[in-house]
């Protein structure tokens, strides 16, 4: 089995990381002993200030998070009642729009709202569940036909 000769070692020396050499560290560390050891009402006071300074950045941290949580959990559900109006299913639409009623006034890809879809794909069942959660029935499809104009052909 081969092994470590002392020539490969010496290549590269093993060690501990010091900042006895570098001046930039000893001047760095002898500012953090000096801070340390002056201690005042002044600099209690700066870290008072820095601890509700931190607060206040996770605070906003955690808002933002939480409004895309939202935005996410708000574009599911939308896609969601899309699948539902696609499908024909009013018992999906009717429990998507009561968790997030907002979710009926998105649009697809193509720019057609839920009712257009629903009345596109002939079921009446989900556009009255829509109607019944006050969906827009003047939207329109890519021809200018209203969903029930759309209803009434199928």
């Amino acid at each position: 089995m081969p092994t470590l000769t002392n020539s490969l070692l010496a290549v590269r020396p093993l060690g501990r990381f010091t900042v006895d050499g570098n001046p930039a560290y000893k001047r760095a560390l002898e500012r953090a002993k000096a801070a340390a050891q002056s201690h005042s009402n002044t600099e209690d006071h700066q870290f008072e200030s820095a601890d509700d300074w931190v607060s206040k950045l996770q605070h906003r941290v955690l808002s933002l998070y939480s409004n895309q949580q939202k935005a996410f959990e708000h574009r599911r559900l939308v896609q969601r009642l899309f699948r539902a109006c696609e499908r024909g299913h009013a018992d999906d639409a009717r429990q998507i729009l009561t968790e997030d009623v907002d979710a009926m006034h998105g649009k697809d890809i193509a720019g057609l709202a839920t009712l257009v879809i629903a009345a596109i794909n002939g079921s009446a069942d989900v556009m009255q569940v829509l109607v019944d959660f006050g969906a827009f029935m003047e939207h329109t499809d890519e021809h200018g036909n209203t969903p029930f104009v759309l209803a009434s052909h199928q």
